[in-house]
């Protein structure tokens, strides 16, 4: 199946915050709940170990993803890491982080983080937001501050992937009740009026048209053309679910 890069709302700059936070908070507790971060923590532990690095510079958090529940499997390993979570669009309301975990206040673009944030570089299924140049931008600014990274895709170009997207009003409708901070406009956006729920749907559908293939990661990380680099791509299982995650990872040499 063809990439196409689609229109997605969460993009837009004149989306409504609340809305763009309601479908984050959503896609939090989803990832949460189905335990779609298991098959990560081995990879990134891996990566960390091979750079030395203990922090970890999140890109495209939304609202925190999948990090909490990796920070806690870290801490569960008895490893300890710093987790600085960052965005175009900073989620207004993120609070409740554990202690080594924190929020950029500030609006981060991927394709130029400041030379500040210093860490092990991750993306968690934003990847696919950004169109082929762009991408490849991400990973020449990461090559040029010499920074490892993790991309992290749970999208998949194949009709499987729209089928089950098909699926996320009824699942928005299911996890709402679950979601904190409790918000009565969140249910309203839910239940009464279901924008939150057409949103999700829609942006779902085309984040799985978006994604990128493994092969394509690693056609990006090939147009580098940067040889004090290590890249590596492939795709992890989701055992318990019918899903699989493509990844990239790359660290200088």
């Amino acid at each position: 199946m063809k990439r196409l890069h689609l229109f997605e709302f969460e993009d837009q700059r004149w989306f409504p915050k609340t809305l763009r936070s309601f479908a984050t908070d959503w896609l939090r507790v989803v990832q949460s709940r189905m335990r779609l971060h298991e098959p990560v923590v081995e990879v990134l532990r891996e990566l960390l170990a091979t750079t030395g690095d203990h922090r970890i510079v999140d890109l495209c958090s939304g609202s925190g993803g999948p990090l909490v529940d990796i920070f806690r499997e870290f801490e569960a390993r008895g490893k300890t890491i710093e987790v600085l979570l960052t965005d175009r669009y900073p989620h207004p309301t993120l609070e409740s982080l554990p202690i080594g975990m924190s929020l950029h206040a500030e609006s981060v673009d991927a394709r130029e983080v400041p030379s500040d944030l210093v860490g092990c570089r991750t993306i968690f299924n934003g990847f696919h937001h950004f169109n082929r140049d762009e991408a490849l931008g991400i990973l020449r600014d990461t090559v040029a501050a010499r920074q490892p990274i993790g991309v992290f895709e749970i999208t998949e170009r194949r009709l499987l992937g729209v089928a089950i997207a098909a699926v996320i009003p009824l699942l928005v409708w299911i996890m709402t009740p679950f979601i904190r901070p409790f918000r009565w406009s969140r249910l309203a956006f839910t239940y009464l009026v279901p924008i939150v729920p057409l949103l999700c749907l829609w942006d779902g559908v085309i984040s799985h048209l978006r994604a990128y293939h493994p092969d394509d990661l690693h056609g990006l990380a090939e147009d580098v053309a940067d040889d004090g680099y290590a890249w590596k791509s492939g795709r992890l299982d989701v055992g318990h679910l019918p899903v699989r995650i493509s990844y990239l990872t790359g660290t200088p040499i």
